[in-house]
């Protein structure tokens, strides 16, 4: 359900790809409309890749935030958000991340599925989903917010692109049974999680220190 009119998604669009262009942060969208609805703010996001499209970037991926339910429970939420992975969002292995292009980034050790087939819903079901994937890899992802401070509710972190930033996929992708990749992985993470930072539990999201170089204006 959508409260506000497509005057004012517009302008809210506007504002989030002029923050992003100009590396300027604004306010977050819900001080002018408390009362902005998830369907509004995924179609802000949509407003926003549709205009990427039209200039030519390609549609690389999907990115799933929220899928922990600490993080949840902090932003009093119950399901996970999603956003678009474009081609100029991906940074090869070995490449550097230029900082000024970026406002308040974080990086985030992350879990990278490949599908070997589309998906499309609505109805898709868990084990459909299961067999698409073709293979997973360990992946870096920057995420960035062009909502001051990161003062961000659910709305506005979706209509931001789910608070997208930077990704890049570290070593080969592993053709195996999702399943064992993904346990294989989560244990090495949380390993990993143990050794740098104090507390937390495995299915918690880490801001880990990966090998990941930001180049200075």
């Amino acid at each position: 359900m959508t409260i506000a009119a497509a005057e004012t998604l517009e302008a809210y669009a506007d504002a989030l790809r002029e923050a992003e262009l100009m590396c300027r942060p604004i306010e977050p969208l819900t001080d002018a409309l408390p009362g902005l609805t998830i369907s509004d703010s995924y179609a802000i996001q949509e407003i926003n890749i549709r205009r990427r499209l039209a200039e030519g970037r390609v549609l690389r991926g999907r990115k799933i935030g929220l899928t922990s339910r600490a993080m949840q429970t902090l932003l009093g939420v119950s399901e996970p958000d999603f956003g678009a992975l474009l081609d100029d969002m991906f940074v090869e292995d070995g490449e550097s991340v230029a900082a000024h292009t970026l406002i308040q980034p974080k990086a985030e050790a992350e879990v990278a599925f490949v599908l070997g087939e589309d998906l499309a819903g609505p109805g898709v079901t868990t084990i459909e989903a299961l067999r698409a994937i073709e293979g997973a890899a360990a992946a870096i992802e920057v995420v960035d917010s062009r909502i001051t401070d990161w003062r961000i509710t659910i709305a506005d972190t979706i209509a931001d692109n789910a608070s997208s930033g930077r990704g890049r996929q570290r070593g080969r992708c592993r053709r195996a049974r999702p399943s064992r990749a993904v346990h294989r992985m989560v244990d090495k993470y949380a390993r990993a999680a143990r050794q740098r930072a104090a507390g937390g539990r495995r299915g918690h999201v880490r801001r880990l220190t990966p090998r990941v170089r930001c180049r200075q204006r």
